[in-house]
Protein backbone atom coordinates (compact mmCIF):
# COMPACT_ATOMS: atom_id res chain seq x y z
CA UNK A 1 0.00 0.00 0.00
CA UNK A 2 1.67 3.50 -1.08
CA UNK A 3 -0.12 7.13 -1.79
CA UNK A 4 -0.25 6.11 -5.61
CA UNK A 5 -1.92 2.74 -4.55
CA UNK A 6 -3.82 3.64 -1.37
CA UNK A 7 -6.08 0.63 -1.16
CA UNK A 8 -3.31 -1.59 -1.84
CA UNK A 9 -4.35 -3.89 -4.78
CA UNK A 10 -1.78 -2.99 -6.97
CA UNK A 11 1.52 -4.72 -6.50
CA UNK A 12 4.27 -2.09 -6.14
CA UNK A 13 7.59 -3.88 -7.14
CA UNK A 14 9.45 -0.47 -7.93
CA UNK A 15 8.60 2.22 -5.64
CA UNK A 16 10.37 5.63 -4.82
CA UNK A 17 10.89 5.93 -1.40
CA UNK A 18 11.68 9.28 0.60
CA UNK A 19 13.21 10.33 4.07
CA UNK A 20 13.57 12.72 6.10
CA UNK A 21 17.61 13.98 5.65
CA UNK A 22 18.11 17.78 7.22
CA UNK A 23 15.25 19.98 8.36
CA UNK A 24 12.35 19.34 6.01
CA UNK A 25 14.53 18.37 2.93
CA UNK A 26 13.96 14.68 1.58
CA UNK A 27 16.65 12.02 0.33
CA UNK A 28 15.07 9.83 -2.12
CA UNK A 29 15.99 6.21 -3.50
CA UNK A 30 14.10 3.83 -5.88
CA UNK A 31 13.39 0.71 -4.02
CA UNK A 32 12.60 -2.58 -5.98
CA UNK A 33 10.69 -5.41 -4.59
CA UNK A 34 9.75 -7.92 -7.67
CA UNK A 35 7.38 -10.05 -7.70
CA UNK A 36 9.39 -12.17 -9.26
CA UNK A 37 11.02 -13.67 -6.13
CA UNK A 38 12.26 -17.10 -7.70
CA UNK A 39 14.04 -14.63 -10.40
CA UNK A 40 15.70 -12.37 -8.21
CA UNK A 41 16.52 -13.91 -4.81
CA UNK A 42 19.51 -15.39 -5.40
CA UNK A 43 21.00 -12.82 -6.90
CA UNK A 44 24.11 -10.93 -4.43
CA UNK A 45 22.96 -7.68 -5.29
CA UNK A 46 19.50 -7.93 -3.39
CA UNK A 47 19.11 -8.42 0.32
CA UNK A 48 16.22 -9.75 2.39
CA UNK A 49 13.56 -7.27 4.36
CA UNK A 50 12.04 -7.77 7.53
CA UNK A 51 8.96 -8.93 5.34
CA UNK A 52 11.27 -12.01 3.91
CA UNK A 53 11.06 -10.80 0.23
CA UNK A 54 14.06 -9.78 -1.31
CA UNK A 55 14.94 -6.15 -2.35
CA UNK A 56 17.53 -3.36 -3.93
CA UNK A 57 17.74 0.31 -3.80
CA UNK A 58 19.31 2.25 -5.84
CA UNK A 59 20.63 5.20 -4.58
CA UNK A 60 23.67 7.83 -4.44
CA UNK A 61 25.32 10.27 -2.14
CA UNK A 62 28.02 12.11 -1.18
CA UNK A 63 31.71 10.87 -1.11
CA UNK A 64 35.27 12.40 -0.76
CA UNK A 65 37.10 12.15 -4.21
CA UNK A 66 39.40 14.03 -5.78
CA UNK A 67 41.19 15.53 -2.95
CA UNK A 68 38.52 17.11 -1.12
CA UNK A 69 36.25 17.45 -3.40
CA UNK A 70 32.53 15.77 -2.68
CA UNK A 71 31.58 13.04 -5.76
CA UNK A 72 27.89 11.67 -6.29
CA UNK A 73 28.05 7.77 -5.55
CA UNK A 74 25.82 5.14 -6.51
CA UNK A 75 25.46 2.10 -4.63
CA UNK A 76 22.58 -0.05 -4.20
CA UNK A 77 21.49 -1.27 -0.45
CA UNK A 78 22.66 1.85 1.03
CA UNK A 79 21.83 1.69 4.54
CA UNK A 80 19.42 4.31 4.87
CA UNK A 81 17.90 3.33 1.40
CA UNK A 82 17.89 -0.11 2.85
CA UNK A 83 15.81 -0.15 5.64
CA UNK A 84 12.26 0.20 5.29
CA UNK A 85 9.98 2.76 4.78
CA UNK A 86 6.69 4.25 4.43
CA UNK A 87 4.52 6.59 2.08
CA UNK A 88 6.49 5.06 -0.95
CA UNK A 89 5.25 6.08 -4.63
CA UNK A 90 4.73 2.81 -7.24
CA UNK A 91 5.95 3.32 -10.39
CA UNK A 92 4.18 2.85 -13.47
CA UNK A 93 6.03 0.00 -15.58
CA UNK A 94 4.26 1.75 -18.69
CA UNK A 95 3.34 -2.29 -19.85
CA UNK A 96 7.22 -3.15 -19.84
CA UNK A 97 7.72 -6.69 -18.03
CA UNK A 98 9.28 -6.33 -14.66
CA UNK A 99 12.01 -8.50 -15.02
CA UNK A 100 13.16 -6.11 -17.71
CA UNK A 101 12.85 -3.11 -16.08
CA UNK A 102 14.69 -4.90 -13.42
CA UNK A 103 17.68 -5.31 -15.48
CA UNK A 104 17.62 -1.75 -17.42
CA UNK A 105 18.16 -0.30 -13.70
CA UNK A 106 20.81 -2.43 -12.77
CA UNK A 107 22.89 -1.57 -16.29
CA UNK A 108 22.26 2.14 -15.81
CA UNK A 109 23.42 2.04 -12.69
CA UNK A 110 26.23 -0.09 -13.68
CA UNK A 111 27.36 2.62 -15.99
CA UNK A 112 26.80 5.72 -14.11
CA UNK A 113 30.86 6.34 -13.44
CA UNK A 114 30.45 8.01 -9.96
CA UNK A 115 32.44 11.35 -10.57
CA UNK A 116 29.95 14.04 -10.67
CA UNK A 117 30.60 16.74 -8.02
CA UNK A 118 27.96 16.53 -5.40
CA UNK A 119 26.44 19.50 -3.87
CA UNK A 120 23.35 20.38 -1.38
CA UNK A 121 21.26 21.72 -2.32
CA UNK A 122 22.16 21.91 -6.08
CA UNK A 123 21.44 25.16 -6.58
CA UNK A 124 23.84 26.47 -9.13
CA UNK A 125 24.64 25.16 -12.82
CA UNK A 126 25.27 21.30 -12.92
CA UNK A 127 24.86 20.98 -9.36
CA UNK A 128 23.50 17.68 -8.52
CA UNK A 129 22.71 15.43 -5.42
CA UNK A 130 21.06 11.77 -4.70
CA UNK A 131 17.83 12.89 -5.53
CA UNK A 132 19.40 14.17 -8.51
CA UNK A 133 20.59 10.85 -9.28
CA UNK A 134 17.33 8.84 -7.92
CA UNK A 135 15.13 10.95 -10.98
CA UNK A 136 18.04 10.45 -13.34
CA UNK A 137 17.82 7.06 -13.03
CA UNK A 138 14.06 6.62 -13.53
CA UNK A 139 13.93 8.76 -16.76
CA UNK A 140 16.79 7.00 -18.39
CA UNK A 141 15.36 3.57 -17.90
CA UNK A 142 11.71 5.07 -19.20
CA UNK A 143 10.10 5.44 -16.27
CA UNK A 144 7.63 8.34 -15.16
CA UNK A 145 9.21 10.44 -12.44
CA UNK A 146 6.25 11.68 -9.59
CA UNK A 147 6.11 15.00 -8.43
CA UNK A 148 8.33 15.35 -5.36
CA UNK A 149 8.56 18.44 -3.44
CA UNK A 150 10.76 17.70 -0.29
CA UNK A 151 13.58 16.52 -2.43
CA UNK A 152 16.23 19.40 -3.37
CA UNK A 153 17.44 17.94 -6.68
CA UNK A 154 14.61 16.17 -7.95
CA UNK A 155 14.04 18.47 -10.59
CA UNK A 156 17.46 18.41 -11.85
CA UNK A 157 17.50 14.82 -12.55
CA UNK A 158 21.06 13.63 -14.15
CA UNK A 159 21.10 13.55 -17.77
CA UNK A 160 20.70 9.88 -19.72
CA UNK A 161 23.82 10.40 -20.77
CA UNK A 162 25.06 10.10 -16.98
CA UNK A 163 24.10 6.14 -17.50
CA UNK A 164 25.24 5.81 -20.65
CA UNK A 165 22.38 6.69 -23.22
CA UNK A 166 23.01 8.15 -26.07
CA UNK A 167 19.98 8.59 -27.86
Amino acid sequence: MNRSDPFGLLPDTIEVQSHQVVGDMEHASVRVTPADQARWCNDSRFATGVDGKCFVTFGAGPERCLASALCLKSATNRPGDAIPHTGNIGIDLGGVPENVVIARLFALDGAYADNLHYSLPPIGAGDQNSNSYAAGLLGAAGLAVPALTRNPGWNRPLAPSRFGITW
